[in-house]
């Protein structure tokens, strides 16, 4: 009964120096240990391409110095919400070059597309598109004149519509005011982009541009020849 007891203690004992010696020894080791590290953005999961990166997909990750590259991202809000260019793996570090503002243009008109949104191509000439003053992210209304057998009517075909590109310019620049495009670029509700492509086939388009500072829409606006005359 002795030697069970005196084994017992002797195993405890054993245990607890084991412990005290594993601390002694980390603790100099962290004592030794003079590399610096800092705190960089990884991906916490898998992630696909073409992702809006929310916060919760991302967290800070403390790596040394020596390993961190010059592009990597330090804070997680230089991240949030922004679109990964390339898939992500768990714990990848997150660089600049990984990643692009939503709606942004450098990797192609898709990008700048609103999700749900598509994008439409019309004719214009100088009369249409106001003297070609129209700018990439302007917004406008649009009117159609048609011809029919017992009148001629202009009436609102959409209203506080994006303007996505001019002819293949997609970068607003004020220095492209007024240089002759071929082609508009709109952005528009699937729903309504077969009411617009009828209405630039069968009439004739105009445009309107907005304020920047205005959100409202006109309604039902319309007038039909024989108003227009009084009769």
């Amino acid at each position: 009964m002795i030697n069970k007891k005196l084994l017992i203690i002797t195993l405890i004992i054993s245990i607890i120096t084991a412990t005290a010696a594993y601390l002694y020894l980390e603790n100099i080791k962290a004592e030794l240990d003079t590399t610096e590290y800092i705190e960089v953005v990884v991906a916490a999961v898998n992630i696909p391409q073409d992702t809006v990166l929310s916060k919760d997909l991302l967290l800070m990750k403390k790596i040394p110095v020596e390993y961190v590259h010059p592009d990597a991202a330090l804070q997680i809000d230089m991240v949030a919400n922004k679109i990964n260019k390339v898939p992500l793996t768990k714990g990848e570090g997150i660089l600049g070059t990984h990643i692009m503002d939503q709606f942004s243009t450098e990797e192609g008109l898709a990008y700048a597309l609103s999700p749900g949104m598509r994008a439409l191509t019309l004719d214009i000439n100088q009369v249409s598109a106001l003297n070609y003053l129209i700018l990439p992210g302007d917004k406008v209304d649009i009117l159609v004149t048609i011809n029919t057998n017992e009148t001629t009517q202009t009436s609102y075909v959409l209203e506080n519509i994006k303007v996505l590109a001019l002819g293949t310019q997609m970068v607003r620049n004020i220095q492209d005011q007024g240089r002759e495009q071929q082609t508009i670029t709109l952005q528009v509700n699937p729903t309504n982009a077969p009411k617009l492509v009828l209405a630039s086939e069968a009439g004739n388009i105009r445009m309107l541009l907005r304020s920047p500072r205005e959100e409202g829409r006109v309604g039902e606006g319309r007038i039909t020849l024989q108003e227009l005359l009084g009769r």
